[in-house]
């Protein structure tokens, strides 16, 4: 950014909708977790309510708004169920991709004849769902040569095992800048994440993402777990490291080892709150993991927490001063992130 002003910018909060969030696929969910019709989730993104529903079989996902009169679909706060699609103020409802309309012949064909959920793209990354209003590239350009990691890594998951929806009392920009870079690592997470004795590591780029690979330097640490690969299947996506990967422009994936992996969202709600997503998934294994994975939930969630809070106070200190940031090496894929996030924000660059 080249000014703090610029992460809490009403006029940047509405450039962000329509270049970032309208043109660029985002993260949704792992196949797993709609397997029955009717399954859906829900995310918050700049207010509007996004919904990624098993219609029969068929995946797709909409703004939740009746097209009739704009009511949800889908009420109340829950950010994943099952439901058939009924509005409950006029019971419009929508099955096997097609909208029914009580009383139809009561309205003018004309207005409602090509009637329909708001509807927006959907593309699978081998058992990963992806979502976009207006994409101005395939996913396939969008995620470069991480594509295939993606791909190999979701036919490695077996199931979500913990959905962490929180808040972030920061603007988004802060929330994810917080997670590209490991310089805070010690500082902000002593007894979780720094025990790992994670190093400096490696940094790639590709296209608008990065990964971020780490050797374990605990040598304790690295043989024990080392030694519970015997617990998964031998077909996992298998890394003896540490790595965060980036998705531009609004998630994060991490893991250890392959054993398990966080997939974070980071979607803006308004200039000063970010709805964050954390959807924890586990492997195949024919073994009992569970005492593993209820470890995997609560350091998760820990970790996060830290984050929040110390995103929090940045945001308190920032707001309404002009000031200059300086970085690091351990600091280069914001950076990055910052060089693209230009790129794609200039108000006339309607077709890169």
């Amino acid at each position: 950014m080249k000014k703090v002003t610029d992460y809490f910018s009403n006029e940047n909060y509405s450039l962000e909708r329509k270049q970032l969030f309208e043109k660029f696929f985002h993260f949704g969910c792992h196949v797993s977790e709609l397997e029955n019709n009717c399954d859906y989730i829900k995310l918050n993104v700049f207010e509007n309510e996004v919904i990624i529903y098993n219609d029969n079989d068929e995946i797709i996902c909409f703004e939740n708004i009746c097209p009739h009169r704009g009511a949800p679909f889908i009420c109340g706060d829950q950010n994943q169920g099952c439901q058939k699609l009924t509005c409950p103020y006029h019971g419009w409802s929508y099955s096997k991709g097609k909208l029914v309309i009580p009383n139809k012949n009561q309205f003018n064909d004309e207005d409602v004849s090509n009637r329909d959920l708001f509807k927006y793209k959907i593309e699978k990354v081998g058992n990963f769902i992806f979502f976009s209003k207006n994409p101005i590239m395939s996913i396939n350009k969008q995620l470069g040569k991480f594509y295939n990691i993606l791909e190999q890594i979701s036919k490695s998951i077996d199931k979500k095992i913990d959905l962490n929806k929180n808040e972030f009392l920061s603007n988004w920009k802060i929330s994810l800048e917080n997670a590209l870079e490991n310089y805070h690592v010690p500082y902000i997470h002593p007894n979780t994440l720094a025990p790992l004795g994670l190093t400096n590591g490696n940094v790639e780029f590709e296209s608008l993402n990065s990964l971020w690979i780490s050797e374990i330097s605990n040598e304790k640490a690295f043989k024990k777990l080392a030694k519970l690969k015997l617990f998964f299947n031998k077909d996992i996506f298998y890394k003896e490291n540490y790595f965060s990967m980036y998705l531009f422009p609004f998630s994060m994936i991490s893991s250890t080892f392959g054993y398990s992996y966080a997939f974070q969202s980071f979607f803006p709600n308004n200039t000063d709150k970010t709805s964050f997503y954390s959807r924890t998934y586990s492997v195949h294994s024919e073994l009992n993991t569970e005492a593993f994975y209820n470890s995997v939930k609560d350091i998760n969630r820990q970790i996060f927490d830290e984050d929040i809070s110390v995103c929090n106070l940045i945001q308190k200190s920032l707001k309404n001063r002009d000031t200059d940031f300086v970085y690091n090496q351990m600091e280069k894929r914001i950076l990055s992130f910052q060089r693209n996030y230009g790129t794609y924000m200039e108000k006339n660059n309607d077709n890169i």
